[in-house]
């Protein structure tokens, strides 16, 4: 039996695969930078569509995002005060992201210490991201339990964000 799948197979196996040593025209630097805004917008777009804000993933993803669309919510560091950047976020819980409110997440983080934590995306980059702006990694910024990436993405304790008006 061949891995045809027949005894004696009408014809040979017949195989194509590019010369390994043929690589192309490698791309100039322009479409380099392309390429990488690309792949940063795609990243924001599925940090959204985690967090469940599907329509905004949508635009800034080729595929289409399914699930609930969530109401917008901001929240901002209140150890850095009114002047601190907007993230767009989610409260999580150790089973991953809880479907209610801020607020309503606070609340029950005083009943469940150090297991609510509020993780979220700065608005400036999802702005930029779906404006098809350039998008560059940030100096990353760790204090004690807040983390915040290269990326805008902010992780910290529930109890250390504020609510904050949001719009996009």
């Amino acid at each position: 039996m061949s891995r045809w799948g027949v005894e004696i197979p009408p014809r040979g196996a017949f195989l194509y695969v590019l010369d390994p040593d043929t690589h192309g025209e490698p791309p100039s630097a322009h479409e380099r930078d392309d390429i990488v805004q690309d792949i940063a917008r795609a990243h924001v777009g599925y940090l959204l569509a985690g967090m469940g804000f599907s329509e905004m993933a949508s635009q800034l993803l080729a595929e289409h995002v399914a699930g609930g669309n969530r109401p917008l919510e901001g929240a901002f560091l209140g150890s850095d005060g009114e002047d601190s950047a907007t993230y767009l976020g989610v409260p999580v819980g150790p089973l991953g992201v809880l479907p209610f409110p801020l607020g309503q997440a606070q609340t029950l983080a005083q009943a469940m210490p150090n297991s609510i934590r509020f993780v979220g995306v700065d608005a400036d980059v999802i702005r930029r991201a779906l404006a098809g702006q350039r998008l560059d990694a940030r100096a990353r910024r760790s204090d004690g339990p807040v983390q915040i990436g290269g990326d805008g993405l902010l992780y910290a304790p529930i109890d250390r964000v504020a609510p904050r008006s949001l719009a996009i």
